[in-house]
């Protein structure tokens, strides 16, 4: 694990936004976000970090972070996502493993959405 590094009175992990490429003073949003998760996705954001739950049409995220649900329009979503984050944005979509997903009574697995990508994009 990396170093973590001090944000006001707040030790921040900096794996955790450096995976995903985030940065200080950017918009995060986060769709269908879970409250733990969201919790600890904000505890490890450096505090001049804009977090959301909800894209607005004048928002211009440099990164959205969405949980799919069962029944979405992934073309659609993507589609939209695409173009409203930032030119240099990116979308993160966090998919369960197949095992937490069943579960949870979840039908949505990692080769549905790749193969949405691969007909949307490939």
């Amino acid at each position: 694990m990396e170093k973590k590094y001090t944000d006001g009175d707040m030790m921040v992990d900096k794996t955790f936004a450096k995976k995903l490429g985030i940065k200080k003073n950017q918009l995060i949003v986060c769709l269908n976000v879970d409250e733990k998760i969201l919790k600890f996705i904000r505890s490890q954001l450096p505090s001049s970090t804009k977090l959301k739950t909800e894209l607005d049409e004048k928002d211009r995220p440099d990164i959205v972070i969405t949980w799919f649900k069962e029944g979405d329009n992934f073309y659609k979503i993507f589609n939209v996502l695409q173009n409203t984050i930032k030119s240099n944005g990116a979308i993160w979509d966090v998919i369960p493993k197949k095992q937490v997903a069943k579960k949870k009574g979840v039908n949505l697995f990692w080769g549905d959405m790749i193969s949405c990508v691969k007909n949307k994009f490939g």
